[in-house]
């Protein structure tokens, strides 16, 4: 009798394919990488990659489901301040700070490649809007109560500023993978809390 895998080893391995998946996807691209190349970075066998995962597609999804439960416990870190603007910045600043861990840079580069590849490949597509809703509908959630509090206008409507916030974010991931080191998120930081707060415009002039 074959002795029996504990649940431990078996998300190790899983990881560790996962982790191989990350590196050789942000090095090369979706199309360009192959099973091959993240069975050879990973160090393990062809049958142990196949065992968890039929094909980029599934890795791909492995990668994001990984990535949701670690934004859950970010996500719920964040809502643990009552003021739905500390809660807000809270998560902006905590996006910054991800994105700018040097861990990240690899991560930067595939997030850009899994949006790019989403245009043409539709269940990327639909794990990507899936992976940005909840992260979408938080933002949404703190601009209305901040607009019932006067601190944002309510004729804005609520889900256009948290596009547009998260959208400030995505960018900056963008610029972020082609100058790891040449983008100032400290500054950035600063500017979209002076927009969120009113400050950002000049009213002394």
């Amino acid at each position: 009798m074959a002795p029996k895998v504990s649940e431990e080893h078996m998300l190790e391995r899983r990881n560790q394919i996962l982790d191989a998946a990350v590196m050789t996807f942000s090095r090369n691209g979706f199309h360009q990488t192959t099973i091959e190349d993240i069975r050879v970075a990973s160090g393990l066998s062809r049958g142990a990659i196949y065992h968890y995962f039929k094909s980029k597609e599934d890795i791909i999804d492995g990668i994001r489901e990984r990535s949701l439960g670690q934004a859950d416990d970010f996500y719920d870190q964040s809502q643990g301040n009552d003021d739905a603007a500390t809660r807000l910045m809270d998560l902006v600043i905590g996006s910054f700070a991800v994105m700018t861990r040097p861990e990240s840079v690899e991560s930067n580069r595939l997030g850009v490649y899994l949006w790019a590849e989403s245009l043409v490949n539709p269940r990327i597509m639909d794990g990507q809007l899936i992976s940005f809703a909840p992260y979408l509908d938080i933002l949404a959630k703190d601009v209305k109560v901040m607009q019932s509090e006067g601190k944002i206008d309510e004729d804005l409507d609520a889900l256009a500023v948290a596009r547009v916030i998260a959208g400030t974010v995505l960018g900056l991931q963008i610029q972020l993978t082609w100058e790891p080191d040449g983008v100032d998120m400290n500054g950035a930081k600063k500017v979209l809390s002076s927009m969120l707060t009113g400050s950002f415009r000049n009213n002394h002039s």
